[in-house]
C-alpha cells in the first residue's frame, strides 16, 4: 500500500522521466481541444511520399487508428511513422515512411508528446487558427497544460 502511495504521489509530481510513446495497440489520439482526434488525411503534401496530417472530429476509423510504439517512440500507421522531419518550430508534422530517424520518434511528456529530434518542441494542433476540422499538425514549442491544443489523450473508441 505504501508504494502505491508513493508511486501515485511521483507520478502527480511529475517526477517521472519522459518516457517513450504509449501502448502497443491501435488506439486514436485526441486532442485537447475535445472531439477532435489525430487524422491521416490521405493527402500528399505536394509531388512528395508525405502525407498531411490534421485533426478531424473523432470517429475511429483506420485513419485515426494510431500504434504508439513504447519501446522505439514511433506512432504509426502500417509502415508510415508520425515524422517531425523539420525538426523546426512551425514544421509540418506528416506521414513518411518509417526509417528509425529521431525525428520519428515521440516521447510522452505527461499529455505532451515531445519530438526525438528536438525534444523543445511538442506535436501541436496549428492554434493560429481555430482548431477543428482540417485544422494541421505541426510542431511548435512546448507549452504549459493551458495549451489545449498540445495536450493529447491517448484511448480506444471501442
Amino acid at each position: 500500500m505504501r508504494s502505491l502511495l508513493l508511486a501515485g504521489v511521483v507520478a502527480a509530481l511529475g517526477l517521472l522521466p519522459a518516457t517513450p510513446a504509449m501502448a502497443d495497440d491501435r488506439e486514436v489520439v485526441e486532442n485537447g481541444v475535445r472531439g477532435l482526434c489525430l487524422d491521416n488525411s490521405n493527402e500528399k503534401v505536394g509531388d512528395t511520399k508525405q502525407i498531411r496530417v490534421q485533426v478531424w472530429g473523432c470517429h475511429g476509423n483506420d485513419n485515426q487508428r494510431w500504434d504508439l510504439d513504447r519501446d522505439t517512440g514511433e506512432i504509426k500507421q502500417g509502415d508510415l511513422c508520425l515524422d517531425g522531419f523539420s525538426k523546426r518550430e512551425g514544421g509540418d508534422v506528416v506521414l513518411w515512411p518509417c526509417n528509425g530517424k529521431e525525428h520519428q520518434k515521440w516521447w510522452r511528456d505527461g499529455k505532451r508528446f515531445r519530438n526525438g529530434a528536438n525534444h523543445e518542441l511538442c506535436l501541436d494542433a496549428d492554434a493560429r487558427a481555430d482548431v477543428g476540422n482540417g485544422t494541421r499538425v505541426q510542431l511548435y514549442w512546448c507549452r504549459g497544460d493551458d495549451h489545449a491544443n498540445q495536450l493529447w489523450f491517448v484511448h480506444d473508441l471501442d
